[in-house]
């Protein structure tokens, strides 16, 4: 493979499910939720609240007792998909933009990263603060948008790539990944996600690892 400056083009990944190969979020609420949790994914399954409200109700049943527990298992159960760390290597020899845009809570996001030996992307996700009362709360960082259906507004960081220029490449495997989906030029998409872009008829390429996003953008940068 030829490395080629690609300076054009910004690339932005889903975290869990898609640099992880489980939902980690999913494992931390389920293992350490408080009781209760659970009537708000009953909520949700129902059609009466949305994502961004099902995972701002999941953090609220977490405990900053909790929070170092939280993290190492985080970093047990979080198995980074294969190719990431060639993937972050090739991005920087080509001059490529990454980030990863998540509705995945920072605390173990960041964790994760660092174990895997990747520490240092930029990441654009929620933090989980905790009230006076140790009772987990989701908060965003300034730049950083609030998006009422998904939580993390990745829309909004395609947008932010798009006003420089660039082309944008998106990777993702679920239900907080469909509008992004549509906004972006290049989807690469898995799981969910893909049998999204197929009823929408949005173009998509099927990936397995990051192995098979590196020559996506390999080709990219030689059209």
């Amino acid at each position: 493979m030829t490395d080629q400056p690609q300076s054009n083009i910004a690339l932005v990944l889903d975290f869990d499910g898609t640099v992880t190969l489980a939902n980690v979020g999913e494992i931390v609420i389920n293992e350490f939720g408080r009781d209760g949790w659970q009537k708000a994914s009953e909520a949700y399954h129902r059609g009466e609240i949305s994502l961004r409200e099902l995972w701002a109700l999941e953090l609220a049943h977490l405990r900053s007792g909790d929070h170092e527990a939280m993290r190492s298992r985080a970093m047990e159960v979080g198995e980074i998909r294969p190719g990431l760390v060639e993937l972050v290597e090739f991005c920087g020899r080509n001059d490529i933009s990454l980030e990863i845009a998540s509705s995945g809570v920072r605390f173990y996001i960041e964790a994760i990263l660092d174990k895997a030996g990747v520490a240092g992307l930029e990441v654009a996700v929620p933090d989980a603060d905790y009230d006076d009362r140790g009772h987990g709360v989701m908060t965003f960082r300034h730049g950083l948008t609030d998006c009422g259906m998904t939580a993390m507004c990745k829309c909004e960081r395609v947008w932010r790539q798009r006003r420089l220029g660039k082309t944008v490449v998106f990777v993702g495997d679920g239900a907080t990944d469909f509008c992004v989906a549509l906004q972006a030029d290049h989807v690469l998409a898995r799981d969910v996600l893909a049998g999204y872009c197929t009823q929408e008829g949005k173009n998509f390429t099927p990936f397995e690892d990051f192995f098979d996003v590196r020559e996506f953008l390999a080709r990219l940068g030689e059209g």
